[in-house]
C-alpha cells in the first residue's frame, strides 16, 4: 500500500517498504560533525550530573523500601 504523504519521510515523497526506508536512513552519513557531537555531549552531561546531584524524594524511597519488603517476603 502506498502513502500519499508520510510524516516519517522527511523528503516528503512516499514510499512502499518501510524496510526499505529504514536500510535508506541506516547508509546517510551522520549529519553533525564530531565538534557539534563534542559539544551536544558536553552539554547533556552537564545537564544530567546536576539532575544525578539532586536527592531521592522520600517518596520514591517509600517506594523502594516497599518493593525491598516484597521481595524479602519471597525469597
Amino acid at each position: 500500500m502506498k502513502n500519499s504523504s508520510n510524516e516519517n519521510d522527511p523528503t516528503g515523497g512516499s514510499f512502499q517498504d518501510g524496510a526499505s526506508h529504514a536500510q535508506s536512513e541506516r547508509k546517510r552519513k551522520p549529519v553533525v560533525n564530531d565538534a557539534l557531537q563534542q559539544a551536544i555531549g558536553s552539554s547533556l552531561k552537564a545537564v544530567y550530573s546536576e539532575v544525578l546531584s539532586q536527592p531521592v524524594p522520600d517518596k520514591f524511597l517509600d517506594l523502594l523500601g516497599q518493593l525491598e519488603a516484597k521481595q524479602d517476603k519471597k525469597s
